[in-house]
């Protein structure tokens, strides 16, 4: 880091102040990029939805719990995003456009397993 002075106000930058103003941009490059990866697959909850009902109409129960497994793997990496990002007590507008996407995946994803879970008891009860 080479640059010892504001280019703007010509004040000196402190060594310190420099690799912890690097960290945190480098950490909210990775937070925003990561939460923008994980919302790009919420679409797929439509996807998934039609193949369960499918799954459950044709009765392959398999197909069935490869969605839920699917669903599962996609809340186990908001819920990492959350305990490794979400703590964080930044005010940038876009690390807080990241935590209220990652929040509605979350709820998106379990309401899913929810109707899942739904599907599969009125197959399982006879209602399906």
């Amino acid at each position: 880091m080479a640059v010892n002075q504001c280019p703007y106000c010509r004040e000196l930058i402190d060594e310190t102040q420099k690799i912890i103003g690097a960290t945190v941009n480098v950490t909210l490059s990775q937070a925003c990029s990561l939460a923008n990866t994980i919302s790009t697959g919420d679409p797929a909850v439509l996807i998934f939805l039609g193949v369960t009902v499918l799954a459950f109409l044709v009765d392959l129960a398999w197909l069935a719990s490869f969605t839920i497994l699917s669903a599962l793997i996609a809340v186990g990496a908001i819920i990492r995003w959350r305990r490794r990002y979400g703590w964080l007590p930044l005010d940038d507008a876009d690390f807080l456009s990241a935590k209220r996407e990652m929040r509605q995946s979350l709820m998106l994803w379990i309401a899913f397993l929810m109707l899942e879970c739904l599907i599969a008891y009125a197959s399982w009860v006879g209602i399906v």
